[in-house]
């Protein structure tokens, strides 16, 4: 009995330190609050949709180019992919700056989009 009790004992001391280890505790959001989280959010939407946006106006351009030389019709289709890409792009510019605004000025989360 006492041989167990001191394999029982010796075992616990040896593992005591793996054990006082495994309290210490990470934070694995490195101190971002939920309004960071939801900024940077945002801000990876931002970027994607003016990526979008930029991609539209390329492709509107090609078709410009390609398909202008048959018909007015593809000339029309092509200026109207234009056009709405660049109000796009006009609306995501001026929504990054309100966010901007927003997240540094009135919340004090500074959030860097």
């Amino acid at each position: 009995m006492i041989k167990k009790l001191t394999i029982l004992l010796a075992t616990t001391l040896a593992l005591l330190p793996n054990i006082a280890k495994a309290q210490v505790f990470e934070d694995p959001l490195d101190g971002l609050t939920v309004l960071g989280i939801l900024g940077n959010i945002v801000g990876w939407l931002l970027y994607l949709s003016g990526a979008v946006a930029l991609l539209a106006l390329i492709y509107g351009g090609f078709r410009l180019v390609l398909g202008g030389i048959g018909s007015e019709q593809e000339v029309a289709n092509a200026k109207r992919i234009i056009y709405w890409a660049i109000l796009g792009l006009l609306i995501i510019g001026l929504a990054s700056v309100i966010l901007y605004t927003i997240s540094n000025s009135i919340l004090g989360i500074g959030v860097s989009l």
